[in-house]
C-alpha cells in the first residue's frame, strides 16, 4: 500500500519553477526608468547573504524598544534582522543548526520559503522568532523549524527536525537521507487559553505538527495526513469556547484504505488533535492556499476563506466555509489559487471583503458576505514591464481615504490597487510618467509588508528580493506619505504570530480605569500594558486631561508596550479626577478615567486599585 504520493507536486514543480524563471527576467529591450520612488533613509539594505526569494518579510518590534525591525529569511537559509534605519542587527545560519541535529557530517545548504512568525513563546516578556526551513526543489537539503531569541540566538529545544519521507528535487519520491522541508509558515498561539504558547506548522513529510515552547510534541500530535503540506495554518476560536482550532490545507491522493480521494482537503482540528465534526472538506485539487479567517457576516462568528489549485480542468476556486464545514459561498477563478486570501475593508469600514491573487497575476475581490465579485474585479495588476503577478497580497490604506487598498508583488515592483474600485494607483507603463513605481530591483516572489517604521503615523512599504545580477539579499522600504496608517492585513498571514485571523484592530489596555488612595503630597507609579486586539504593531500616543496636575505619563510607544502612569496626591485633601487618552492611526481612541483620593491619614492602603 502506498502512503506517499507526489503526483500533484510533480506537475506543479515544473510550473512554479517556470513561473519563477520567466518572472525573474525583464522583457528583452526593456529600458529601466531613470526615476523610481526614492526609498527611506538607510534603504535599500544589501545583505551579505543570498537573495530573499520565496520568504516574505515580517515587521516587528523584536527589541521591544518602540522601533520596529524587519526580519526575513533568504534562499541560503540565513535569517536577517534589520533595524528601521537600515542597520543589519544580526544574521543566523539555519543550515548549520539544522544539519548539526540531523547527523549530516558534510556541508549542505537549505532555503527559507516562509515568513518568520514573532511572539513570546516562553513567557519571558521578550518576543521570539520562529521560522520554517527547507526546500522541495533542491535535493539533499534538510528541513525543520528554528526558534530564536530576539538577539538571534537559539531557543533551548530548537531546531526541530521533520522526518525523511520523500526526498527533494531530483530525489523526489523516496527517502533520501535528509529531513523533508517545511514551506508552511509557523503559527504561534495559545490553543487552550492556559497562557502557554504552542507552535503549529505543516511539512512536506506529510505531517502537521504542534510543538510546545520547549520543542516537545503536544499530546495528540503530530498528525499523519498522508500527503504533503504546503499550506500555512490559521488558528482561531471557531466556536467561542476559549479554545483555538487549527485550520490547514493539504495535498491528497486516492487511497481506498483511508478513504482519501485525489485532490486536496481543508482540515480543521481541535487543540487535542481530534478532527472537528463537519471536516475535512474535499477539494478537487491540492490546497496549497493558506486559510484566512474572519467574521464575514458580522454575527460574532468566524468564517474560513481558502483557495484551491486547478489542474485537468478541475478546481480553481475560492470558498468561504462556516465553522461547521458547510459552504457560505464559492467562486470560480480563471486560474488556480495557490496564494493566501486576505480580508480587508475595501468598500466600507464596517464590511469585510476577501481578496486573492490567482496564478498568472489575476486579482480577485469579493463581498465577504455573499461572494459576489466587487466592481472592477478581476484585474491583472501591471508593473511597468507588463502583468507579471509573482507574489502575494497585503492590504492597507495607501491614499488616505480610510479604506484598504491592495498591494501586490508584480515582477520587480509592488503594484497598488485601489480597493473600492480596482483602479491601479501605481505606474503600469514604461516610462512610468506621473504615477509612482515602487521597484525592488529584482523579482518579488513573495508577499510585501506594511508597517510604520519611523513612528510618523504613516505606513511604509517593505519588500524583500535580490540585488539584481548579484546573489545577494536586498530589503527595500518606501514611505507612503498619503497613508492614514490604517491596515487590515499588513503581513503574510496577517499578524506577527501568523494566526491568519482578521480581528478589527484596536488598542487594548490592561485596565479600564485607575484609582488610588494616597497620603497627601505623595505619589505612586502604575504600569498599564497596551496591546493590539489583532496582534499588529500600533504606534500609539498618550495625552492627559489633567486640570489638577495629578498625572504624569509616557507620551508614546508601540504595541505591545507599557504606559507608565505616575499619580500624585495634591497637598490639599480631596478627590481629584483626570483622564488619559490613547490614540493610534486608524483605530478608535481609548480613554482611561483616573481618580486620586488625597488623604491626611491612610491607615490601610490598597493601591493601585485597577478596575477591569
Amino acid at each position: 500500500m502506498s502512503f506517499y504520493k507526489r503526483r500533484s507536486m510533480l506537475h506543479v514543480i515544473p510550473l512554479l519553477a517556470l513561473v519563477a524563471l520567466v518572472a525573474g527576467l525583464k522583457p528583452v529591450g526593456a529600458t529601466q526608468p531613470q526615476e523610481f520612488v526614492s526609498q527611506i533613509p538607510g534603504f535599500p539594505v544589501n545583505l551579505p547573504s543570498s537573495s530573499i526569494n520565496f520568504g516574505s518579510p515580517t515587521i516587528a518590534d523584536i527589541n521591544v524598544d518602540g522601533k520596529p525591525e524587519i526580519v526575513a529569511g533568504g534562499n541560503d537559509g540565513v535569517i536577517s534582522a534589520v533595524s528601521s534605519s537600515g542597520q543589519l542587527l544580526w544574521q543566523f545560519h539555519t543550515d548549520a543548526a539544522i544539519n548539526s541535529l540531523s547527523g549530516i557530517t558534510h556541508p549542505t545548504g537549505t532555503a527559507i520559503r516562509s515568513a518568520p512568525a514573532v511572539g513570546d513563546i516562553d513567557g519571558d516578556g521578550q518576543p521570539e522568532i520562529v521560522v520554517s526551513v527547507g526546500d522541495v526543489f533542491q535535493a539533499k537539503q534538510n528541513g525543520g523549524v528554528v526558534a530564536l531569541h530576539n538577539n538571534g540566538t537559539l531557543v533551548k529545544g530548537w531546531p526541530q527536525l521533520t522526518m525523511d519521507m520523500g526526498g527533494n528535487g531530483s530525489d523526489l519520491g523516496s527517502p533520501d537521507g535528509y529531513t523533508d522541508g517545511v514551506a508552511s509558515s509557523p503559527s504561534i498561539a495559545d490553543l487552550f487559553g492556559d497562557g502557554q504558547k504552542e507552535i503549529i506548522y505543516g511539512a512536506f513529510d506529510q505531517h502537521v505538527y504542534v510543538k510546545r515552547a520547549d520543542g516537545s510534541d503536544l499530546p495528540g500530535w503530530p498528525k499523519f495526513v498522508r500527503d504533503t503540506v504546503w499550506s500555512s495554518p490559521a488558528v482561531a476560536d471557531l466556536f467561542g469556547d476559549g479554545r483555538k482550532e487549527i485550520i490547514i490545507g493539504i495535498d491528497a491522493h486516492a487511497d481506498p484504505y483511508y478513504g482519501d480521494l485525489n485532490g486536496g482537503y481543508v482540515k480543521v482540528y481541535f487543540p487535542d488533535g481530534t478532527e472537528v465534526p463537519g471536516w475535512p472538506q474535499h477539494r478537487e485539487n491540492p490546497v496549497y492556499s493558506s486559510p484566512a479567517v474572519g467574521d464575514l457576516l458580522g454575527n460574532g462568528q468566524n468564517e474560513i476563506v481558502v483557495g484551491s489549485s486547478g489542474f485537468n480542468g478541475l478546481g480553481k476556486q475560492v470558498t468561504a466555509y462556516r465553522p461547521d464545514g458547510t459552504t457560505l459561498w464559492e467562486s470560480t477563478t480563471v486560474t488556480p489559487v495557490g496564494a493566501s486570501p486576505v480580508l480587508a475593508h475595501l468598500r466600507s469600514t464596517t464590511l469585510i471583503d476577501a481578496a486573492v491573487m490567482s496564478d498568472q497575476g489575476y486579482l480577485y475581490a469579493w463581498d465577504g458576505r455573499t461572494g459576489a465579485l466587487l466592481p472592477g474585479y478581476p484585474i491583472q495588476p501591471r508593473s511597468i514591464y507588463g502583468p507579471e503577478g509573482t507574489g502575494g497580497l497585503v492590504a492597507g490604506d495607501y491614499d488616505g481615504d480610510g479604506l484598504d487598498d491592495l498591494f501586490a508583488s508584480d515582477g520587480s515592483q509592488v503594484a497598488v490597487i485601489r480597493g473600492k474600485d480596482a483602479f491601479q494607483l501605481t505606474a503600469s507603463t514604461n516610462p512610468p510618467g506621473a504615477l509612482p513605481a515602487y521597484d525592488a530591483n529584482s523579482t518579488l516572489n513573495n508577499t510585501p509588508a506594511l508597517g510604520d517604521l519611523n513612528g510618523d503615523g504613516k505606513l511604509e512599504l517593505v519588500a524583500g528580493a535580490a540585488n539584481a545580477g548579484i546573489p545577494q539579499g536586498r530589503i527595500s522600504a518606501w514611505e507612503l506619505p498619503a497613508s492614514s496608517g490604517a491596515t487590515s492585513w499588513p503581513l503574510f498571514r496577517h499578524d506577527l504570530p501568523h494566526t491568519g485571523v482578521y480581528t478589527p484592530p484596536r488598542l487594548v489596555t490592561s485596565t479600564s480605569q485607575l484609582a488610588s488612595v494616597l497620603l497627601k503630597g505623595t505619589r505612586t507609579t502604575i504600569n498599564v500594558a497596551i496591546t493590539s486586539a489583532d496582534g499588529s504593531v500600533l504606534q500609539w500616543t498618550a495625552t492627559d486631561n489633567d486640570p489638577n496636575q495629578i498625572v504624569t505619563i509616557t507620551t508614546k510607544g508601540s504595541t505591545p508596550g507599557t504606559l507608565n502612569v505616575t499619580l500624585s496626591a495634591p497637598s490639599t485633601p480631596g478627590t481629584y479626577q483626570a483622564s488619559i487618552t490613547l490614540q493610534a492611526p486608524g483605530v478608535p481612541n481609548v480613554t482611561i478615567p483616573v481618580t486620586v483620593y488625597s488623604a491626611t491619614q491612610v491607615h490601610s492602603v490598597y493601591t493601585p486599585v485597577i478596575m477591569h
